[in-house]
């Protein structure tokens, strides 16, 4: 028996047991519903008064009463919210509003049963006041118990005294499955705010993982200021969420630019953040590395590496991976938006044009068969190279409408006599006006590399 009403004491515990901190959730639930209730009760009393008084001598005195006294349930309901609702209370006194609204219009409708002759219409108000806060109020079963008694005894008392005992059974019986139906929803309630709170815990921990994810990804790629003998150098990147798909790196000896990277990790979030710290390790250490002469070398190799050390994981990554050389720039393509040349001598920008048949693959895709391919281009003074992610051109705001390669390109050719700190700046400004406060759809990252 002893195990038996363990057993129930475990059961009641776990279904109908609300812990503190679920019943403030619930307490303020309820806040935010009468706020919306409550201007709604009071109306309802305007509006029916306004009849009432219309219709003059057809309508009972009484009938204008009960408006009027909806009316002032009302006002004094919203008065309590603003008052209660103001404190960081217990559950109990945050409810309080919600407590008073119950039975104070509980109390309406019993007078209604007495005062009225035929006293169905009553009787229906109070059901209709119960199926209503059972359905939008998160109430305790106790308050029902406590309404089954407080309301229904006078009212029941008065069928027996009027001989209508089949009424008054009729109203017990609704009073008992009113009573059990409380209690199963507040079983509901308790298992649905314990998997809200479950589900909120588990979003901020995730926002505090990827907060904390962003705060060493942006460590790890903290660029130091260059002052190159032959470059000057300007970038900007954003990610969507906070860590980044996008990958950028520099390659300096002193005040030698030796070459730069670019690169875009498919997909979004954690996963795609913490591969480009691997990727940025793997690019790195290749590019200096004197066993590999050529750049489309370089880009075999990082691509065996990536394959072989990410595993399992189906990211793949495009990119561009340059080198400076004494007439500009050698560069090699995978799968990745080909860059914009500005050349300072005609005021005009362009993107690098290349053969179709001949565009490279993307890198960490072990399915597919790698082709690297190595591009230059003529840089000469005060011409400009511009790489970027995709992020840029296939942005779209509000309206759908997307950036666009030729809004991109005439951004580049409009300011591209300017110094390279007003040209980051300027596209900065373009590309959040476009957006007008709407969220960015991808990672943005672009680079601005201008001969001295």
């Amino acid at each position: 028996m002893g195990k038996l009403f363990k057993k129930l004491g475990t059961i009641i515990k776990e279904k109908y047991i609300m812990p503190y901190s679920l019943k403030l959730e619930m307490a303020n639930i309820n806040s935010k519903r009468l706020h919306v209730l409550l201007p709604i009760l009071f109306l309802y009393g305007i509006i029916f008064l306004c009849f009432t008084i219309f219709l003059g001598e057809s309508i009972s005195n009484f009938h204008k009463f009960y408006y009027i006294i909806t009316i002032f349930i009302g006002i004094t309901g919203i008065l309590l919210l603003s008052i209660f609702n103001m404190t960081d209370g217990r559950p109990l006194i945050k409810n309080i509003p919600m407590y008073y609204i119950i039975f104070t219009l509980a109390a309406l409708c019993v007078i209604a049963v007495y005062h009225e002759n035929a006293s169905t219409n009553s009787l229906l108000s109070l059901f209709c006041l119960i199926v209503f806060i059972l359905a939008v109020l998160y109430v305790e079963p106790i308050v029902f118990f406590f309404l089954a008694f407080a309301i229904g005894t006078p009212i029941i008392t008065k069928f027996f005294i009027n001989g209508d005992s089949l009424s008054a059974f009729s109203f017990i019986i609704l009073f008992t499955i009113f009573d059990c139906l409380s209690l199963f929803r507040w079983g509901s309630i308790k298992s649905e705010l314990t998997n809200q709170k479950r589900l909120t815990d588990q979003n901020e921990k995730l926002e505090r993982e990827i907060e904390l994810a962003s705060t060493l990804q942006q460590n790890f790629y903290r660029q130091k200021q260059f002052f190159l003998n032959d470059w000057d150098l300007g970038y900007y990147c954003k990610p969507m969420v906070g860590v980044s798909g996008d990958l950028f790196d520099f390659y300096v000896t002193k005040t030698v630019l030796d070459g730069l990277g670019i690169f875009d990790i498919s997909g979004h979030g954690i996963s795609s953040g913490l591969l480009t710290m691997l990727v940025k390790t793997i690019l790195h250490n290749e590019f200096y590395n004197q066993e590999y002469k050529n750049l489309d070398d370089i880009v075999y190799r990082i691509n065996d590496r990536i394959i072989e050390e990410k595993g399992n994981v189906q990211n793949y990554i495009t990119g561009i991976l340059a080198k400076t050389t004494e007439t500009g720039i050698d560069f090699v393509l995978a799968g990745h938006p080909t860059p914009i040349i500005y050349k300072s001598e005609t005021n005009k920008a362009s993107y690098y044009e290349y053969a179709t048949e001949d565009f490279p693959n993307i890198i960490g895709m072990k399915e597919i068969q790698p082709y690297y391919k190595v591009e230059s281009v003529t840089i000469n003074k005060n011409d400009i190279f511009v790489l970027y992610t995709d992020g840029i051109i296939e942005l779209r705001n509000a309206n759908g409408e997307m950036f666009g390669k030729d809004r991109f390109l005439s951004v580049i050719e409009k300011n591209g006599w300017k110094s390279v700190n007003e040209q980051v700046e300027l596209l900065k400004c373009e590309l959040a006006a476009f957006l007008n406060g709407h969220p960015q759809n991808d990672d943005i990252t672009f680079i601005i590399l201008k001969h001295k």
